[in-house]
């Protein structure tokens, strides 16, 4: 996902580091990067970590290192370096855990997946199809994941991140755009 969102990979560390401090329960630091309540940056802001997990994906935008930008899109803060989609909209606090829906995923989503390639994402797009190759249709979807790595030949691996499982909550993104400015709820 940060690849995606266009963070630098030297960054990487530091950020799921500051991420898993926000949302363990104990107060030790993880290195490098990580940030438990006593940080500088949380102190200059007036409120500890959370130490449980995040209810609203814009709540990584409370975290240390997790720029607007980063979070939402936007300029990166060199401006040598390419300008973040924002990885917001790859992600939810709904679901199964760490799993990603295979039948529902975006590409993007696929892609942050272990051993994912842009020709195994294309078999997985195909293959939610069913035997008919038609969208929209009874046969639609996965059933299972082993018939995804039937298809794909990925290994447990992907097996133990994936999931077909229909999903009791979905996260809908309206966006539009009048002139420069974009509004998206």
């Amino acid at each position: 996902i940060l690849d995606q969102g266009a963070v630098g990979e030297e960054l990487w560390d530091e950020l799921i580091n500051a991420y898993l401090d926000w949302t363990d329960k104990d107060d030790l630091h993880r290195e490098p990067g990580g940030a438990e309540s006593d940080d500088e940056f949380y102190e200059e802001r007036g409120y500890d970590v959370k130490n449980a997990p995040l209810d609203t994906v814009d709540e990584l935008a409370l975290i240390k290192g997790f720029t607007p930008a980063i979070v939402f899109g936007g300029p990166a803060e060199d401006p040598e370096e390419p300008v973040h989609p924002g990885i917001a909209s790859w992600l939810t606090t709904w679901g199964s855990g760490n799993k990603v829906n295979v039948n529902a995923a975006s590409p993007e989503g696929l892609l942050s997946m272990p051993d994912m390639d842009e020709f195994t994402i294309d078999l997985i797009l195909e293959g939610r199809n069913g035997v008919d190759g038609e969208p929209g249709t009874v046969d639609d979807g996965f059933s299972s994941v082993q018939e995804v790595l039937d298809l794909t030949g990925l290994g447990s691996e992907f097996a133990n991140r994936a999931s077909v499982n229909e999903r009791d909550y979905l996260r809908v993104v309206s966006a539009g755009v009048v002139g420069d400015v974009r509004a998206e709820i």
